[in-house]
């Protein structure tokens, strides 16, 4: 016959193998032909993304029934090999294909099967997962019978050790039964692996098994029946949640430190919680600290301490000695935030806030971006702090917080100058410094003018800075401000967006401004907070000369602000 992929067939060849690789079988009077007929299939096998394997294959089945089919003959070439088809589900009608080899396979546990199947009476059937639980009779079976696993070779392996494989049509995982628990432990890399790390790999799985189950009712049992027998620095720690250092009267003890120790409650409820203040004075932390540990019956856990209050006073002392003891514990020097405690920092600490319900969590909280997301509070790690301080071309700054009767108040900020206290910030200039660092905090814009008085709701706030070079000309400093936001709260009604276009530019205008404002201020104040210094080091060099250039340049160059505002509407009120 003259069709592609046509041959005639001698008797020594294996009709089996033919057509297991996708031949149909043609016998006439005087010959026999095959003909392979395999299609392209669309669905391609994908990488497996449940059950990985480092040597095993590392292609899984798809959500074709007759590619996942294709895949299992391949890795089974049996003429033992039994497909039958059947459906489930009653208007889903779900093709699904029973694997089993009948050399192999239990009569009695196939017929169990094929009764379950038959009394399926889901509606839809869609995934592995919902054809075993209709296949499972008890509903509060502590182990599982059935496994559902993505891969071919696991398939064939089940199947080579007489259990059933069930494919589903629209998914890439297949159901093996019946399973029992040594399923569960082994995996498919025990096979590539020598014979003595196979059985390592395991008994360690049954240990962690053991260990998961026992271990934490056996410490609770242990420390609960007698606590002395358990390790001191595992069952006694108390967590030094919040440190403060302030100035000391006494010339030889400066340092006041504070710690402020949570004492864990059964209960936990708003306003309720428990601490206990520690105050020492020494002529170091080092020192304060290991008075005040004479002072409890426990261990200080330091790794929970979150925030870290200085006084303006201690500030303006060397503040490399203040920060080396804190910068050395690994445990809090990426995690705690520092902040500028005023009168001092003891006070803030002796703040209990009616809303924490935890003890001394309101601070972490307010701190937190993902939690609070005003413009008014400055957010300061100690590790960036750190680096600030002594870094060339940038300054550095601290939220300040004073306390109130039952909460706290964080709306301004002070900053360095090197590692001197230089001032502090208003609360609009703390905002507008926030708002120009790209922070995840955003709040509104106030625009007060002679013609309209709006605010503004920042859904998105992005700002760049960049210093412009001008051939024969002084460099200046470009601000671009790209805000999206709706209004807020206007006098004016909105009736088209020629309307919200006005008011746009009016608050472009404005804000040009207020940045320009506020960069003088930064100015002759002398602080750097944004970094301009190491952006005209990266374009000049890092010298001393290119330094005392740019100390002379920063207070009289001109810093340019542009906004533009994007107003998406003007809230639910037209």
């Amino acid at each position: 016959m003259s069709l592609p992929n046509c041959k005639t067939l001698q008797g020594k060849d294996d009709l089996d193998e033919l057509l297991f690789n996708g031949n149909i079988i043609i016998f006439l009077p005087e010959r026999v032909l095959a003909i392979k007929v395999i299609t392209e299939l669309n669905s391609e096998p994908r990488e497996t993304t449940v059950e990985m394997s480092v040597q095993g294959p590392q292609m899984g089945l798809c959500e074709d029934l007759a590619t996942n089919i294709t895949l299992i003959r391949r890795r089974y070439p049996s003429k033992n090999l039994v497909m039958e088809k059947q459906k489930v589900g009653t208007p889903s009608k779900t093709d699904i294909v029973l694997l089993y080899g009948t050399d192999y396979v239990q009569e009695d546990v196939l017929a169990e099967l094929k009764t379950r199947l038959s009394e399926i009476e889901e509606d839809m059937i869609q995934a592995g997962g919902q054809l075993q639980n209709a296949l499972t009779k008890g509903k509060f079976n502590l182990f599982p019978t059935m496994m559902i696993t993505e891969r071919p070779d696991h398939i064939v392996l089940n199947i080579s050790q007489g259990k059933i494989a069930i494919l589903i049509n629209g998914t890439p995982f297949s159901l093996i039964a019946p399973t029992v628990f040594f399923d569960f432990i082994s995996a498919m890399d025990d096979l590539y692996q020598a014979y003595w790390i196979k059985n390592l790999l395991v008994v360690l799985r049954y240990i962690d098994i053991m260990v998961t189950l026992t271990l934490p009712a056996s410490y609770i049992a242990i420390s609960s029946f007698k606590p002395e027998i358990v390790w001191s620095q595992l069952a006694m720690t108390i967590a030094g949640s919040r440190s403060g250092v302030d100035k000391s009267s006494n010339e030889k003890k400066p340092y006041s430190v504070t710690l402020k120790l949570d004492i864990p409650s059964a209960q936990i409820q708003p306003g309720k919680t428990n601490f206990q203040l520690l105050t020492e004075r020494a002529d170091s932390i080092h020192e304060a600290i290991r008075v005040m540990e004479s002072k409890v019956d426990k261990q200080f856990d330091f790794g929970h301490c979150r925030v870290i209050l200085f006084s303006k006073a201690i500030l303006n002392e060397d503040q490399k000695v203040l920060l080396d003891w804190f910068m050395r514990r690994r445990d809090i020097q990426g995690i705690s935030f520092l902040g500028v405690g005023k009168p001092s920092a003891k006070a803030v600490l002796k703040i209990k806030a009616k809303s924490e319900r935890l003890p001394s969590n309101a601070l972490v909280l307010a701190f937190d971006e993902s939690v609070n997301t005003s413009p008014y509070v400055i957010t300061e790690i100690l590790n960036d702090y750190f680096m600030r301080l002594y870094e060339d071309g940038i300054d550095a700054f601290l939220p300040v917080i004073e306390p109130l009767k039952d909460t706290y108040k964080i709306d301004t900020c002070a900053i360095m100058k090197g590692t001197t206290y230089k001032g502090e910030l208003n609360r609009d200039e703390t905002r507008i410094l926030n708002e120009l660092e790209n922070t995840p905090r955003r709040g509104h814009i106030s625009v007060a003018t002679k013609h309209a008085n709006f605010f503004i709701f920042v859904d998105k706030l992005k700002s760049k800075m960049k210093i412009k070079y001008l051939k024969g000309k002084k460099p200046y400093v470009e601000v671009n401000v790209k805000v999206i936001g709706t209004i807020e709260e206007a006098q004016k009604k909105f009736r088209s967006s020629r309307d919200l276009k006005e008011y746009a530019n009016i608050a472009e205008h404005f804000m040009n401004k207020q940045g320009e404002a506020f960069f003088k201020h930064l100015q002759r104040m002398g602080v750097d907070p944004f970094g301009l210094g190491l952006k005209y080091e990266a374009k000049n060099g890092v010298t001393k000369r290119v330094r005392e250039n740019w100390k002379r340049l920063y207070p009289e160059i001109d810093i340019l602000v542009h906004t533009h505002i994007d107003l998406r509407g003007s809230g639910t009120m037209y």
